[in-house]
């Protein structure tokens, strides 16, 4: 093994399941993918969300992407999602940079996805991906901000 597989963290994808699985799909959203290094992608109908974590990084730092159009990139190439920072950012929400960051163990992780799941996901990321037209929006405000 070489290159970012070595960062790669092995139990990623199964904390996550047990940890954020359940509320989403609670919510209709079912697992369609792993990725490599462990992220997850969930969808439910054009819906789509990803579960990921910055493995270069220290402390570990997740990340978490939601989007509609049933894939991250549009025909155009742009961004069909949103990372959901930049959702709390645009809706003034301020959170401690601190809760998306994990140490390289997996109680670590389960403690921090649980804040993330009790904190943004299900309270606001899940409310937002029920109101495409404002969803839409929010990734248009994206776009124009990042370009790929």
């Amino acid at each position: 093994m070489s290159g970012w597989e070595v960062l790669a963290l092995p139990y990623f994808t199964q904390v996550c399941r047990a940890t954020v699985g359940p509320s989403l799909s609670a919510a209709g959203f079912v697992e369609t993918r792993v990725r490599p290094g462990g992220s997850l992608v969930f969808s439910r109908g054009d819906s789509l969300s990803t579960l990921g974590y910055f493995a270069d990084y220290t402390p570990l730092e997740l990340l978490m992407t939601i989007g509609t159009g049933g894939s991250q990139l549009d025909s155009d190439g742009r961004f069909n999602f949103v990372p959901l920072g930049f959702a709390l950012r645009e809706r003034s929400i301020e959170a401690d940079e601190s809760i998306w960051h994990f140490e390289r163990d997996e109680r670590s992780l389960e403690r921090q996805l649980g804040k993330v799941r009790d904190n943004f996901i299900v309270p606001i990321a899940l409310p937002l991906m029920d109101d495409t037209e404002q969803l839409t929006r929010l990734i248009e405000r994206y776009r124009a901000e990042y370009r790929p």
